[in-house]
């Protein structure tokens, strides 16, 4: 056989350019002529499965490489399965995860591939992207806490997806339960910063400073004041008419997305009430600075006698959060 010949029988035996071995074989292609196709660019990118001509390694043809070494039935989860459900904040990785029945009998994890064996997968509702197998959104999402490299990257996967409605709390939290337990404090500590009412990585980080406080709040609340909504406020210090927000690029940079921010301001300002900012980069830099100037405008309005606006009305994203047993307004506020 020439290669030429080789080339014509591989090709549409091959998916997104990659084909096994085995699969060669029984369409009768010759060792020999394989190991000639090698040297003239293909290339054996895993033992047995081969990448014909010379394809970029994309993210499919990764992914195809990954469920032809895991075997049949596999299918993707984790961060590239993240990346492919169009979820925020998905952070870059090199490898592809996969998951495969836990009776497998298969070489583990090699190279960029990273195999798992879950018990739950014969019962997923599995996806399709490009006729490659994927797991479930929440699967995938909790999958990818795994390979993420930092509690940021968890909490951004995680609550994500929750703030964006792809997935429920509810639904991680099965995917948790159901799995076992190793690498999964992050995404359990994430899971429950979505139930405080957070929905990204600095308000999450936000919650987190105040509970050191012990001064009772509510996490992304929508305010409204006599029925007028006047915003939703990141953070809100319960019976002070104080509220603070962390204004990224994202939410924040863009002109009419600043636009948008002044003129919530000018609506809080008009009914009484008043919002703090800070960057999430100033924030993390020094979060007590921000807690200060936060509690000294609730001070001052104390000082005056003032405190929630009059027919004022909270909408919060989750519970009442403190650090310590339940205030009750007006309550000694911490200084620096």
């Amino acid at each position: 056989m020439h290669l030429a010949d080789l080339h014509s029988l591989a090709r549409p035996l091959a998916t997104h350019g990659v084909v096994r071995a085995e699969v060669l074989r029984l369409a009768g292609a010759h060792p020999d002529t394989i190991k000639s196709a090698l040297k003239d660019g293909w290339s054996a990118d895993l033992p047995g499965i081969y990448v014909i001509d010379r394809l970029d390694r994309d993210d499919l043809v990764k992914a195809q490489l990954a469920v032809e070494f895991a075997g049949e039935g596999a299918a993707v989860t984790g961060l590239l399965a993240c990346r492919w459900y169009g979820l925020r904040w998905v952070p870059d990785s090199d490898t592809v995860q996969v998951l495969v029945e836990p009776e497998r009998r298969r070489r583990g994890s090699t190279g960029f591939v990273l195999v798992r064996r879950c018990n739950a997968l014969p019962s997923l509702t599995l996806g399709d992207y490009e006729g490659i197998a994927v797991a479930p959104l929440a699967q995938a999402v909790i999958d990818g806490t795994r390979e993420a490299k930092t509690l940021r990257d968890v909490r951004g996967l995680v609550l994500g997806a929750v703030a964006d409605r792809r997935c429920t709390t509810e639904e991680l939290l099965a995917v948790l339960d159901r799995g076992g337990r190793a690498k999964t404090r992050w995404a359990r500590r994430a899971c429950v910063d979505a139930q405080r009412g957070a929905a990204s990585p600095p308000e999450a980080e936000l919650v987190d400073g105040l509970l050191a406080t012990g001064v009772p709040f509510y996490c992304n609340v929508e305010v409204l004041v006599e029925g007028e909504s006047l915003g939703i406020a990141d953070v809100w210090l319960v019976g002070t008419g104080v509220g603070g927000e962390i204004d990224s690029r994202e939410r924040h940079e863009a002109s009419d997305l600043l636009d948008g921010t002044l003129l919530r301001d000018k609506r809080f300002l008009r009914a009484g009430a008043w919002l703090e900012h800070i960057t999430p980069t100033r924030y993390r830099s020094n979060p007590a600075a921000f807690h200060h100037d936060l509690f000294a405008q609730a001070r001052e309005r104390q000082a005056k006698g003032l405190g929630d606006p009059r027919g004022l009305e909270l909408r919060p994203r989750g519970p009442l959060l403190q650090g310590k047993p339940p205030l009750h307004p007006p309550y000694e506020l911490p200084r620096s």
